[in-house]
């Protein structure tokens, strides 16, 4: 057995073959610092770590200081309200559109528009703009709106005022504010409104226990922007129809999708150096909303020298549109002004709106010209199989041509050989018969 001074041995080296601790701890280099100079070393780390630890310190509670922000804090029964105000001159304009044309704007061409007649008497100075900016998009009891706005007419001057929660539980100001301006609005005017910025509003009057405000009318814009513009944007959001309708890009715009961040950021620390871009891209977003009324009702309007779009899949649109509203004087002045000088697909098309147009009004001869020209302008064989096919339909049972009629829905069926069009073959080649042998 080993005895006990030979365990105590090997218990104070670094293990087999090698020299006890005791042997090899002064084997150091020669060069090796002394101890004061270790020491020197060590303590000036120390300062070193405590200087950035304060430098970071500063830093985080400059960043906690609270930001200076536009505006104004109002005190009010329900609490602190903070407004920023804008106030022009009805004889300022944005873009080009001068802010006292939203008084002249023609209601019947707002009704035609909306496709919503409740709007032919409504009153375009009493027009009330909103639009919000929230903390997410996925709306529900957790979408917060932290600024909301609106822009009217009040006397001679566009006002714009924005209201921005400063803290979270301090909305019953902001709503208290808005219910007063729309008690005597003739009608909302959003933009995407109608799915989310009015509901989740909604939903905070009912959360913060506050009477709901009643609208007249509620006018979104994004519906007739997809209806007079899809067909030539692929997106129809408010910068990009701002763009188009005005002729105006914004730069340096903050993209909507980093607002929710910089405003919790905000809350967080009380600081963030983007909330003022979001604020003005906010601005930015009300300002917008009564020049492109302004724009869409001036297309939809029946003055001969009202404006008329300059793209003429733009003008198909707007006749659409006015067909749908039940205004064929409007339709076919657009349908007019698009034929002249457009080929193909256009064409085509525009031919038969033409021709919807004219069987309106009971002219079967017009209605026949129109559906040939759109069998001719046809681009391709979809859009001339259509053609084919509404012009048979014409020619059997309002023009009561059915030679005329057979020889039609056989060139259709050259196309596309369906049971649909193979019944028609049969039932116009009995029916000219017939008549032939009458």
């Amino acid at each position: 057995m080993m005895s006990l001074g030979r365990k105590l041995s090997r218990l104070g080296s670094a293990g087999p073959g090698t020299k006890p601790a005791a042997l090899v701890a002064h084997a150091e280099p020669d060069d090796a610092p002394a101890e004061d100079d270790r020491w020197d070393a060590f303590r000036s780390a120390l300062r070193r770590k405590a200087t950035r630890e304060q430098a970071r310190g500063l830093a985080r509670t400059a960043a906690r200081a609270p930001m200076v922000l536009p505006g104004e804090t109002l005190e009010t029964e329900d609490g602190p309200l903070h407004r920023i105000l804008d106030v022009q001159s009805l004889d300022a304009s944005y873009q080009g559109v001068v802010h006292r044309s939203v008084t002249r704007v023609d209601a019947s061409a707002l009704a035609r528009f909306a496709l919503d007649d409740s709007f032919g008497d409504v009153d375009p100075a009493r027009l009330v703009f909103l639009d919000t900016e929230t903390t997410g998009l996925a709306g529900g009891a957790g979408t917060v709106p932290f600024l909301v706005g609106v822009a009217y007419i009040e006397g001679d001057s566009m006002i714009v005022e924005q209201w921005l929660l400063r803290r979270f539980g301090q909305e019953a100001p902001i709503l208290r504010r808005l219910a007063e301006v729309l008690e005597n609005a003739s009608a909302l005017v959003t933009y995407n409104g109608k799915s989310f910025d009015w509901p989740l509003l909604r939903a905070r009057y009912v959360l913060a226990r506050l009477p709901l405000p009643r609208i007249a009318r509620h006018l979104d814009l994004v519906h007739g922007a997809r209806r007079v513009l899809s067909a030539r944007l692929d997106s129809v959001r408010l910068r990009d129809v701002e763009r188009e309708l005005l002729a105006f890009t914004r730069r340096g715009d903050i993209d909507g999708s980093e607002i929710p961040e910089v405003f919790l950021e905000f809350q967080r620390t009380g600081s963030h150096p983007d909330m003022l871009r979001v604020i003005e891209h906010h601005a930015l977003d009300l300002r917008a909303l009564p020049a492109l009324v302004v724009r869409f009702a001036s297309w939809m309007g029946t003055s001969e020298d009202g404006a008329r779009p300059d793209d003429a899949r733009d003008r198909l649109a707007c006749a659409r549109v006015g067909a749908r509203a039940g205004h064929d004087e409007l339709s076919r002045r657009f349908v007019t002004g698009m034929l002249e000088g457009a080929a193909g697909e256009l064409a085509s098309v525009g031919a038969l709106l033409e021709a919807k147009q004219a069987r309106r009004a009971g002219d079967v001869d017009a209605e026949r010209s129109a559906l040939e020209r759109a069998v001719e302008q046809a681009p391709d064989e979809d859009v001339r199989h259509h053609a084919l096919v509404t012009l048979a339909k014409h020619l059997e049972h309002r023009a009561k041509d059915f030679v005329a009629a057979l020889e039609v829905a056989r060139r259709a069926h050259g196309l596309v050989e369906d049971d649909v069009s193979a019944r028609r073959l049969e039932r116009l080649a009995r029916r000219s018969a017939r008549g032939r042998g009458r």
